[in-house]
């Protein structure tokens, strides 16, 4: 599901198949002042995160933080107001279904 801009919330993966190490489509994540994420996973383990930015529009990717959810949890993050970034996109350790969901303000 893609992002709304006019909803202003929404990602890439909501209750989304997510194979291990295939990144997720790209999120549009700049010109907004407060930014939260909201991960979970239904797989019965720990999955690992990583979110990729992309600075400048044009690649590479980078590594821009790692999280590790457990099973049952809802990890919520809310990105500071130093975090630059024009897209983001994610990528799980493991084979689940995800929800990677954005709420901008």
């Amino acid at each position: 599901m893609a992002l709304q801009l006019a909803d202003r919330k929404g990602g890439p993966w909501k209750d989304a198949r997510v194979t291990a190490c295939v990144p997720s489509d790209p999120c549009l994540i700049n010109f907004y002042d407060k930014r939260n994420l909201e991960l979970s996973h239904n797989s019965s383990g720990t999955i690992t995160f990583t979110i990729e930015a992309d600075p400048i529009g044009h690649r590479p990717w980078m590594t821009y933080k790692t999280f590790q959810v457990k099973p049952g949890e809802k990890l919520k993050y809310e990105f500071p107001a130093a975090f630059q970034s024009r897209w983001i996109r994610f990528v799980s350790d493991g084979k689940c279904n995800a929800t990677a969901w954005l709420k901008y303000e």
